[in-house]
């Protein structure tokens, strides 16, 4: 019988094997399953709160009672989810948008806090899509200490998204009730997704 050297090609095939034998060890190393993990974990973590929400946390804002101008019908139009105003405040901002009103002069979406409160930070959140109420400008954001009297902060003349939130630094002003309303002089429809509002709950009877 004659033997035959190994060829050049069957070394090479060889060789890596043996580098991906090593690479597959190292890749079971404690260390690397470490990261591995750690990033899976990240991912799900980043899943659950698109889907689910993240909970209060500081925002005041969370599960608190919401009344709006007048309201569009259960099942907005292009929207294959229902639409509610206590879902303004849920947290979740993955459906396509989460209140709406019909159209109307100046309608708004009013959320109660309880109690005044120190607000630094209330963060908007537009629909997902586009289309109806996504051109209906300006938004004005407003505070109230009794729901009747209220003191424009902030407006906004882009249109409000998802992807470009309208994040309003309010540095401490207080206030007990929080309105979003388009100032216009047509009827108008207003379309959200989420209202944030970060600050530190007063003391009762505190007013400044």
């Amino acid at each position: 019988m004659i033997m035959h050297a190994p060829s050049k090609s069957t070394f090479e095939v060889r060789r890596l094997l043996e580098a991906a034998r090593q690479r597959a060890l190292v890749a079971v190393t404690p260390a690397a399953a470490l990261v591995r993990w750690s990033a899976l974990l990240a991912t799900l973590c980043a899943l659950w709160v698109t889907l689910f929400g993240f909970g209060a946390g500081n925002n005041v804002a969370f599960g608190k009672p919401v009344k709006m101008s007048n309201r569009c019908d259960e099942r907005g139009e292009h929207s294959w989810a229902p639409v509610h105003p206590s879902r303004l405040v849920d947290g979740k901002t993955w459906r396509p948008y989460d209140v709406c009103t019909a159209k109307m002069i100046e309608p708004w979406a009013l959320i109660n806090l309880k109690q005044n409160t120190r607000i630094d930070t209330v963060i908007v959140t537009g629909r997902r899509d586009c289309c109806s109420g996504y051109q209906d400008l300006p938004v004005v954001l407003e505070l109230s200490p009794d729901g009747s009297t209220f003191e424009r902060k902030a407006q906004r003349d882009l249109p409000l998204s998802d992807r470009d939130p309208w994040r309003v630094e309010l540095n401490g002003a207080v206030g007990k009730f929080v309105r979003v309303r388009v100032v216009s002089k047509d009827p108008a429809e207003l379309m959200l997704n989420e209202v944030e509002v970060f600050g530190t709950p007063m003391p009762e009877g505190s007013a400044r």
